[in-house]
């Protein structure tokens, strides 16, 4: 029959892939382009990420603790990392082939430190830092040479991921098995919890957040990625989910907020449609060698930069042709070759003892056939090729051992034989040259 394919949408392809020292938990890109990877006991390491096809280690900075997360500074010149039992380091990032020290805040009340987010406006710098069971703390940045505790908040779970409102007043946390909190900043010294608890499943583990306008994205443990509206902070509600494959371990979103982008730890990425937050969809999977535990995008949402368990910094292109998708369908009795009008929207099928079949392909869901023409009719054998010469309004069919049919479709609706050439053989197809007036 005739099948309809689509290749409009995502086709993430791997690309390039660099071995980093240890477990590689997060990354983000610079704006200068170059990739900072959070590199678990081997500290915080910088990947020249210019050629995607061959990321290339850079500079490193061997933190005492282990590296989990990491944010940027508003003017990319530091690194604010989440150091483990060594709670916040402040590095220097400005020249990536030597990374260096430059502040630290490690309280002695702190657990262990996994993300960390940052906002900046009119003079203020603030980082949260996501400290596991001690909740989530507010540090001043402003000198990055003396970051200082301003307040904390323990939450009732595990706070392992960050993320920061548009207005810098609220931070939304990814709280292990205590789901999703929204907490109120906008005093610094005295954070506060906004929202009533929202449990994603009684298995889920939250393992990271993202927001948008009004909606939180939170990937989980369970293998689930949530939408959740936070329209009203006090109580968010769950709206949309999509499965994936293993454990989601990180997002991140586009732009517009249409698209999130999610690490799997089964060794997938996933593009996820988000713009109808109530039926997230996967629009687009790649399957890469190791297992993504975070992840960042480039700013042209060309590239997803992937930090792997065991596997370093993969690079990941979203720019691929995307794979062919079944539209539509029309069941035939045997086709065997196919040539599209130059309109694009008729389709002449060589269907053997079903003759040949015009079909109407303007709307590509719903091809519709439009006539057939057979043996009933003058058009003898089995069709096995078809070729067309629109500026005379004629198609040629070759029939296997009935030869070569000429047959007139100035109306594709109702198309009759104009006449027929008996050959010696077998007729299997048909082309015309492209500079004069042969058929072979």
């Amino acid at each position: 029959g005739v099948n309809t394919l689509g290749i409009d949408g995502f086709f993430p392809a791997l690309q390039g892939n660099v071995l980093t020292s240890d477990y590689a938990y997060a990354v983000e890109i610079s704006p200068s382009g170059v990739a900072f990877v959070a590199d678990g006991l081997a500290g915080l390491r910088a990947v020249d990420v210019s050629n995607p096809s061959a990321p290339a280690l850079l500079g490193r900075y061997d933190s005492p603790g282990e590296t989990l997360g990491l944010t940027l500074s508003a003017d990319g010149q530091y690194a604010y990392i989440a150091d483990g039992p060594n709670g916040m380091r402040v590095v220097s990032i400005s020249n990536p082939n030597s990374l260096g020290l430059v502040g630290t805040l490690d309280a002695g009340s702190w657990d262990y430190a996994f993300d960390v987010a940052a906002w900046t406006s009119a003079g203020a710098s603030y980082a949260y830092v996501a400290d596991g069971q001690s909740g989530i703390h507010v540090v001043n940045v402003a000198t990055p040479s003396n970051p200082t505790l301003l307040g904390s908040l323990d939450t009732a779970g595990d706070a392992v991921a960050v993320a920061v409102s548009g207005n810098g007043q609220n931070i939304f946390v990814a709280d292990s098995q205590d789901g999703l909190k929204i907490i109120d900043v906008s005093t610094p010294s005295n954070p506060r919890l906004v929202n009533v608890n929202v449990i994603l499943d009684e298995i889920s583990i939250a393992t990271d957040v993202q927001v948008y306008g009004s909606s939180a994205f939170v990937t989980d443990d369970a293998g689930i990625f949530w939408v959740i509206d936070v329209t009203n902070r006090q109580y968010p509600r769950i709206v949309g989910s999509v499965d994936t494959i293993g454990a989601a371990k990180g997002v991140r979103l586009s732009a517009d907020g249409n698209l999130a982008y999610v690490a799997d730890n089964a060794g997938y990425v996933h593009v996820v449609n988000v713009a109808k937050r109530e039926a997230p969809v996967i629009v687009g999977s790649a399957e890469v060698e190791n297992f993504p535990t975070g992840l960042a995008v480039s700013a042209d949402a060309t590239f997803i930069y992937l930090a792997e368990e065991d596997g370093g910094l993969s690079v990941v292109n979203l720019d691929s042709p995307a794979p062919p998708t079944l539209v539509g369908n029309l069941r035939t009795t045997s086709a065997s070759a196919t040539t599209l009008a130059s309109s694009g929207n008729t389709v002449f099928l060589a269907d053997a003892n079903g003759g040949l079949r015009i079909v109407d392909v303007s709307s590509p869901a719903a091809p519709t056939l439009l006539a057939t023409l057979g043996a009933a009719a003058g058009l003898a054998g089995d069709i096995t090729g078809v070729a067309l010469d629109e500026a005379a309004g004629v198609a040629f069919v070759t029939a296997d051992d009935r030869g070569l049919h000429v047959v007139n479709i100035v109306d594709p609706a109702n198309p009759t034989v104009i006449t027929t050439l008996q050959l010696d053989g077998f007729a299997a197809d048909i082309a015309f040259s492209a500079t004069d007036d042969v058929a072979y």
